[in-house]
């Protein structure tokens, strides 16, 4: 959103939900909020959902068919870090399904809901 273009008579919803503030008013300090529609949002949300699977076409395109590079590439770009040895054990886990690419899709949403991916520290 920091680099999206703006009207100031459209709200988006998406960002309403995470406390954006009004444009057409001047904000001084943003209201911070930590409540259940921003997870609901973050998990079921028909945007957060297409770009999981973009990820996903991403990581294919990366890794191949490897789930451990795919493992290994998305954290690194999602995180800019290499998972833990546990991380790494419960995303191949996670990974280890019959149908890939929905598993492939699910796990980039999980990444998405990290408080280490939504939270800057």
């Amino acid at each position: 959103s920091v680099y999206m273009y703006a009207k100031r008579t459209f709200r988006l919803p998406m960002l309403e939900t995470f406390d954006a503030p009004d444009s057409a008013l001047s904000c001084s300090r943003r209201d911070v909020t930590n409540v259940a529609p921003q997870a609901l949002a973050l998990m079921n949300n028909e945007f957060v959902l297409a770009r999981a699977g973009e990820f996903a076409d991403r990581l294919r395109k990366l890794g191949g068919e490897k789930p451990e590079a795919w493992v290994s590439d998305a954290w690194q770009i999602a995180l800019g870090r290499a998972p833990s040895a546990a991380e790494r054990a419960k995303a191949l886990a996670m990974l280890d399904a019959p149908d890939k690419r929905r598993a492939l899709t699910d796990f980039c949403l999980m990444l998405f809901n990290l408080n280490e991916f939504v939270y800057v520290d």
